[in-house]
């Protein structure tokens, strides 16, 4: 059976007097639609899956937050299966994309919120192992985070977002495997 998951959605039948959204997804099997609510993190009242990446026809990987931290879930031939993130437990890490080149190499991105700044924040699987990386932070920024992320290649990552010094500026950064490096952005002229 062929699956082609749709993007996720949240909040499957919450309660008439619950402020709980839980996760769920939609797939396509060639035929039809079926919606199946995801494993939570346990302990968890609140559940937003923000992306979902698919490189291949039977292994998908969503990404989101709760309340207590960065949630991450896989489809594989068996079912969905909740991973265990690298920053587990760590309410200011929101992840809010991902892009996965093979089932086992995938980069998640968003922020992380620290001493009252949000840094841009990664989080990097290879193989069964989630790990954190560190972006760079653009010379005065205050404010930094990532929107999306896209990989052509295991190695090969472009991360964009913004930054918040004194103006908004948005950034772009390239993951080679190891190393951030800041990408050139041409700039509309000022009015």
């Amino acid at each position: 059976m062929r699956r082609e998951p749709s993007a996720p959605r949240g909040n499957l039948d919450p309660g008439p007097t619950s402020n709980t959204e839980h996760a769920y997804v939609t797939t396509w099997d060639g035929n039809r639609w079926t919606t199946q609510q995801i494993d939570e993190p346990p302990g968890t009242t609140s559940t937003l899956l923000t992306a979902l990446s698919c490189p291949s026809t039977t292994h998908c990987t969503a990404i989101g937050f709760t309340v207590t931290g960065p949630n991450l879930t896989a489809l594989t031939e068996t079912g969905w299966h909740l991973l265990t993130p690298a920053t587990t437990n760590s309410p200011t890490t929101t992840l809010t994309d991902i892009s996965c080149a093979t089932p086992a190499r995938c980069l998640g991105v968003g922020s992380t919120t620290t001493d009252r700044h949000t840094r841009s924040a990664a989080e990097i699987l290879n193989a069964a192992a989630w790990t954190t990386d560190t972006p760079l932070d653009a010379p005065g920024a205050r404010t930094g985070y990532f929107t999306t992320v896209s990989c052509s290649q295991p190695a090969d990552c472009t991360a964009i977002g913004t930054e918040l010094p004194s103006t908004t500026i948005v950034m772009a950064q390239h993951w080679d495997g190891h190393h951030w490096t800041q990408q050139p952005l041409p700039m509309p002229a000022a009015p």
